[in-house]
């Protein structure tokens, strides 16, 4: 779901910024958070460059 909400955001042209905080390694199982968040940047940049 967040995957598809940050294409739509992404292709609308529309997205000025965007930021991703407040990850505790502590709190984050088995690193899925930080995979999230990755894979999150990761669509932004690589959308915003095109």
């Amino acid at each position: 779901v967040i995957h598809a909400c940050t294409l739509e955001a992404t292709q609308s042209g529309k997205l000025a910024l965007a930021d991703v905080v407040e990850l505790n390694p502590a709190l984050d199982v088995d690193g899925r958070t930080a995979k999230a968040a990755a894979r999150l940047i990761h669509t932004i940049v690589g959308r915003h460059r095109r």
